[in-house]
């Protein structure tokens, strides 16, 4: 598979025929060039934004979850409290919860692949999205965190890094690291983070 040009391998060991992936943040430019490419490749997509829709999915009916999120870059010092708790549920702690009650409902199969998006502000001021970034970095530790806790049941956990003001080019490599992550070609892989910003990063 070549991630930067969008070109999706049709090899077995990227389809995703057959394959019921669960689909967080449709809505965003990642998570709809996302939809389209796992679409291609076979899968079919569970469009999780609409409340409930988590509720309704059958033990063992999933072979994985694609958490996208939009960047929210605003400086420190126009966050109000509110702001702060805003950032915190989207950013870290409604993808740890829905990871959490997937996982524990026992609705992700084993063998099954959960990627968790991840922006990077590098190419921008840092005051333009620190308190986000800080946020971010809870998303390395609970990929981490569920990638040894659920290692017995093959279940794999990864993050990819995407540049926070992306291009349509930008969505495209992410696409292709999302099929390549759950699909059975990244089977060793858990616990890591795929940096897709096209730059040296820290």
């Amino acid at each position: 598979m070549n991630i930067a040009s969008g070109t999706y391998s049709s090899g077995p060991a990227f389809s995703l025929i057959g394959k019921n992936i669960a689909l967080a943040g449709a809505s965003t430019m990642n998570g709809k060039q996302a939809k389209h490419a796992l679409s291609k490749q076979g899968a079919r997509v569970i469009v999780l934004d609409e409340p409930g829709v988590a509720d309704t999915l059958e033990p063992a009916s999933c072979d994985g979850l694609l958490y996208c999120a939009a960047p929210i870059l605003a400086p420190v010092y126009k966050l109000q409290d509110e702001d702060i708790q805003h950032l915190a549920m989207k950013r870290l702690v409604a993808p740890a919860i829905l990871a959490n009650n997937l996982l524990r409902n026992q609705i992700l199969r084993s063998g099954a692949a959960i990627v968790f998006e991840k922006h990077c502000i590098a190419h921008l001021r840092t005051e333009q999205g620190g308190y986000y970034l800080s946020m971010e970095s809870g998303i390395d530790t609970l990929a981490v965190t569920l990638a040894l806790e659920y290692a017995s049941m093959k279940i794999r956990v990864n993050t990819v890094t995407t540049r926070a003001s992306g291009s349509s080019k930008d969505a495209d490599a992410f696409a292709n690291a999302s099929i390549y992550l759950l699909a059975p070609a990244s089977r060793w892989v858990t616990g890591s983070n795929m940096v897709l910003t096209g730059e040296p990063t820290r």
